[in-house]
């Protein structure tokens, strides 16, 4: 059971769910695909190293930036993975529902009927790769939910 199953009122039914597109975990790695890189390359360059000498001084601090990127890389990682795991979007009989959050969670929503419009944005990358931003517009007073990143697919199946 997902966390906005728990949030459905009485006779309240999800009809329709969505994660965001995969492009949003990629982008959201993107510091940790770098930090492995230069890990790796540092890896490299120290294993080039004498052990004595500067050579073992250098040789040993360039081992500890190491541990630190690849270790830090992989927090950063698995803090992704679940922050991407943990979004979703819900479409029910009665409001469109998005979830985010691991330790805290946020919840926003709009009635179907409070609904005025949808705003599809792409740019040429989302075209491509068929997500966008997709703005919903309510009459209530916040106005605005924004669901960034979503596949293009899932959208139209929301509305």
């Amino acid at each position: 059971m997902s966390y906005a199953d728990g949030l459905l009122a009485t006779d309240e039914r999800i009809t329709h769910r969505e994660k965001q597109h995969p492009f949003v975990f990629i982008w959201g790695a993107r510091w940790t695909i770098l930090a492995v890189i230069i890990a790796v390359g540092l890896f490299w360059l120290g294993g080039n190293l004498g052990t004595d000498g500067i050579s073992g001084t250098v040789r040993m601090l360039l081992g500890w930036v190491t541990l630190i990127l690849f270790v830090g890389g992989l927090v950063v990682f698995a803090w992704t993975a679940l922050r991407y795991v943990n979004q979703e979007y819900a479409l029910t009989n009665r409001r469109v529902i998005q979830v985010e959050g691991v330790l805290n969670r946020k919840s926003t929503d709009s009635s179907l009927e409070k609904i005025n419009d949808a705003v599809l944005t792409q740019s040429f990358f989302g075209r491509m790769f068929d997500f966008g931003d997709l703005t919903v517009l309510t009459a209530s007073e916040s106005g605005i939910d924004a669901m960034h990143m979503s596949g293009v697919t899932q959208c139209n199946k929301l509305f």
